[in-house]
């Protein structure tokens, strides 16, 4: 597929040669509404005026649809932001959660200057999804990827694991990759290859991109950092893994660039540097320290957490670490010392759930490791998913080998915790003009549909400066020379992007 903007038109104007051109402001904005025809009336009148105030070329439009809109309605919205652009990038993204009962709906989308913005399509698949115990008929083929070489050497590695091999090799080749990736060992074929699956972005220079901003199924999401991370280390990158959509229009996610529809993959954005400055944050809304006490990973095979030392250390998330102790307790049982932290926790609830070892990857009340910087600030965080207090393995949701040395500390979530009317991003100040923020979040699966009110409200409540969207699946991030992380939907949690 050729990779081109979709339109390159210029509005005309009679007055075109009497007044200078002038420059594009970016415009970022969150609407709100119980009524699809009031957004789709505002949305409407917003993008006529800006066509009428901005400069003659057309904007590139990033923008998300809530899933909660009738599938009726989203061909009247994708037709009037597409139109309205040169280019655009869009997707179906979870509802974000309103503080009342009551069924409204959030759209959200940018106006981009489309000299400083470059769109890019990704058809990385990810990894395959790995089946366990399944009979394979005679006539079917025994591998279904790609046959480079590449792919071929990882079958192998994995075929070898199987039998009773070394594992190390296959949770460890994408941080491999990364860390070969962001050195300035990789070869003139890995960058051609890179980019190659990154289409449109060919002849962009790697020092002139600031940022990248991308949306992912989330197969592809690994691979995606990945790429990222080869692409353009010294970027910010942030994304929304979207969640799925098949009672919506029958695809498994929905992702939009230009008129095109695609269902894998991923699209994206990246944004030039300019005059301005950017700051790439994540944080988790309501995650609660289980103990202050700092754990060291001793032992450990892939996602699984064998062994670790417990430092006598009182650090918090933002106190500096200092240096283990004699005292510290080597190759402690991980899920026992979960257990004891809970049986001595000043929380009633908590206390109670060490009772009751069912606690352990329950929905009620669950755990995670915040793993830490070398300056104490937690910077990922992981869910457990099981754990063995006899023989003490702990499982981790994660594509990403632990390593041994990592420091992290016990966490804890519950889903009562989440706060919906605190869901939503506060706008940049007023006083910086031209602030933008960018945020992806992990929003609550709904366990019950919200009440359809019986008569729309007209109303439509606006937030200016935000792009906002929302999945259950999670977002993924990458700070300025670091590899990067897929937070696989913790709750809570949240990556934004200020540019200033």
């Amino acid at each position: 597929m050729a990779f081109f903007p979709r339109k390159t038109q210029f509005r005309r104007s009679s007055s075109a040669f009497l007044v200078q051109r002038r420059s594009f402001t970016d415009q970022l904005s969150l609407f709100t509404s119980t009524s699809p025809s009031s957004l789709l009336s505002h949305l409407r009148s917003h993008l006529s005026s800006n066509q009428n105030t901005q400069q003659e070329q057309l904007p590139v439009i990033l923008y998300s649809l809530p899933t909660s809109l009738p599938s009726s309605s989203l061909p009247s919205f994708l037709s009037l932001l597409q139109e309205s652009a040169s280019s655009s990038i869009g997707l179906l993204s979870s509802p974000i959660p309103a503080p009342s009962s009551s069924l409204s709906h959030t759209i959200s989308f940018a106006l981009l200057n489309p000299a400083t913005t470059k769109v890019f399509r990704s058809e990385s698949k990810g990894r395959r999804k790995v089946t366990v115990g399944r009979w394979r008929p005679l006539n079917e083929p025994a591998a279904s990827v790609d046959s480079s070489a590449s792919s071929s050497s990882r079958e192998v590695e994995l075929a070898n694991a199987f039998e009773g091999g070394d594992w190390s090799s296959i949770w460890d080749a994408p941080r491999q990759d990364q860390q070969r990736g962001g050195s300035s060992t990789l070869s003139g074929e890995e960058s051609s290859s890179v980019r190659s699956r990154l289409k449109g972005l060919g002849d962009i220079e790697n020092a002139a991109i600031d940022s990248l901003i991308v949306l992912s199924t989330p197969t592809a999401a690994s691979s995606l950092l990945q790429d990222l991370f080869f692409l353009a280390p010294d970027s910010s990158r942030l994304g929304l893994i979207t969640p799925p959509t098949p009672f919506v229009n029958g695809r498994p996610f929905t992702l939009y660039l230009n008129e095109s529809v695609f269902e894998d993959g991923a699209v994206g954005l990246a944004l030039l540097r300019s005059s301005s400055s950017s700051v790439l944050s994540v944080e988790w809304e309501g995650m609660e320290l289980l103990s202050p006490l700092v754990c060291e990973v001793k032992e450990a095979q892939g996602n699984l957490l064998l062994g670790i030392n417990v430092i006598d250390d009182t650090a918090t998330v933002t106190t500096p670490l200092r240096t283990p102790s004699s005292s510290s307790s080597s190759n402690s049982n991980p899920t026992q010392h979960l257990i004891s932290l809970l049986a001595s926790s000043p929380s009633p609830s908590l206390a109670n759930s060490a009772i009751g070892k069912a606690w352990l990857g329950g929905k009620e009340k669950e755990f995670f490791l915040g793993f830490l910087t070398d300056g104490g600030k937690v910077h990922r965080v992981k869910k457990i998913l099981s754990g063995d207090p006899k023989r003490g393995g702990m499982a981790l949701d994660s594509e990403e080998s632990l390593r041994e040395g990592e420091k992290f500390i016990f966490l804890h979530h519950s889903s009562s915790a989440f706060d919906a009317s605190t869901s939503s991003p506060s706008s940049p100040s007023s006083a910086k003009v031209g602030c933008r923020l960018f945020a992806f979040s992990t929003v609550p699966e709904a366990s019950l549909p919200p009440i359809a009110t019986t008569k729309d409200s007209s109303e439509v409540v606006v937030q200016e400066g935000v792009f906002q969207s929302g999945s259950e699946k999670g977002f993924l991030f990458g700070e300025r020379g670091t590899e990067g992380s897929v937070d696989g939907g913790v709750p809570g949690g949240s990556v934004r992007l200020l540019t200033v």
